[in-house]
């Protein structure tokens, strides 16, 4: 409500967290998540997410999270859900951190706020920035930050050979990022 003057719309801001990683006590203490995805909300998130599930479907013996979104309709959620079982999709999620605290590997748009809640956690991040022609500014976050080597990308318009060559890269590489380094 402090900012309900400075902005227009009285659209509600919420807080992102803090810029450093939290204390090792509040690792959770439940199995590791491989591979946890992440696209936002909006348009576009429903043809990510149906792609990378199309995609990551393949990846066998891996614990494989994607967080669909509070947009995404119900019928789509239940449709991918059964078109692909060995994947758990989430609808939305208040503690995203949980499951960003346990993955070893996090596949998100270039949102600033999905960009700094990963990296808040430590995750092993790879970024996949929206292309269209609004959100322009997600492919030169996404630059910035393999230039500055915290984390890599894949353009979306690659095949899907080549965005699974990345993610095993990026997988098997592991390297968390450490702010305080």
């Amino acid at each position: 409500q402090l900012y309900s003057k400075l902005i227009p719309n009285k659209k509600k801001i919420n807080f992102i967290g803090y810029l450093l990683p939290e204390p090792p006590q509040y690792i959770p203490k439940k199995k590791p998540i491989d591979l946890f995805v992440m696209f936002g909300g909006g348009g576009q998130a429903l043809d990510q997410v149906k792609r990378m599930s199309h995609i990551l479907h393949r990846v066998k013996n891996k614990k494989i999270f994607i967080l669909t979104g509070p947009l995404f309709q119900n019928a789509e959620h239940q449709k991918l859900q059964k078109k692909y079982p060995q994947i758990k999709f989430i609808k939305s999620s208040k503690n995203i951190k949980k499951y960003l605290l346990r993955s070893k590997l996090v596949i998100t748009h270039c949102g600033y706020n999905s960009i700094m809640e990963t990296l808040q956690y430590g995750g092993n991040i790879l970024l996949c920035p929206r292309l269209k022609i609004t959100r322009k500014e997600q492919l030169y976050r996404a630059k910035y930050f393999k230039r500055k080597w915290i984390c890599d990308y894949f353009d979306y318009r690659d095949n899907d050979l080549k965005i699974m060559e990345k993610i095993i890269r990026n997988f098997n590489n592991r390297k968390k990022y450490n702010p305080l380094a």
